[in-house]
């Protein structure tokens, strides 16, 4: 659904829209009508399809969530097996546990991070 106001939503319901309007049988395009849910200083429609819009961000945004992703996978080998070689053979499985309990900590913070920044 894409409101007069440029944001695509769900459904009708999601848009708060209460009549519809169709055209050519209905086979066609319906408008929606009454859209509690679009921004007052736009007119109150929606229409079946998605918005045309454009993302001036979304090459960065990509290329920086490649790098994260690179770098987060890179350094998860050499740390299991750093781990495998420093710990005793009867603390290996303890040990691995924690390091992926620890690790995925620390990731989920950096992604937390990059998320929060991306909102600017």
């Amino acid at each position: 659904m894409c409101g007069a106001d440029g944001v695509t939503y769900f459904s009708p319901c999601y848009a708060g829209c209460i009549n519809r309007e169709q055209s050519d049988g209905g086979t066609a395009s319906s408008n929606y009508t009454d859209c509690s849910c679009i921004d007052p200083q736009f007119e109150q429609v929606a229409v079946k399809d998605h918005c045309d819009g454009s993302c001036s961000l979304m090459y960065g945004i990509f290329v920086a969530s490649s790098i994260n992703i690179f770098c987060t996978f890179m350094s998860a080998m050499p740390n299991v097996i750093a781990t495998l070689r420093s710990v005793e053979p009867v603390h290996r499985s303890l040990a691995l546990g924690l390091e992926s309990i620890i690790f995925r900590f620390v990731f989920k913070q950096r992604l937390n991070a990059f998320q929060s920044n991306m909102h600017l």
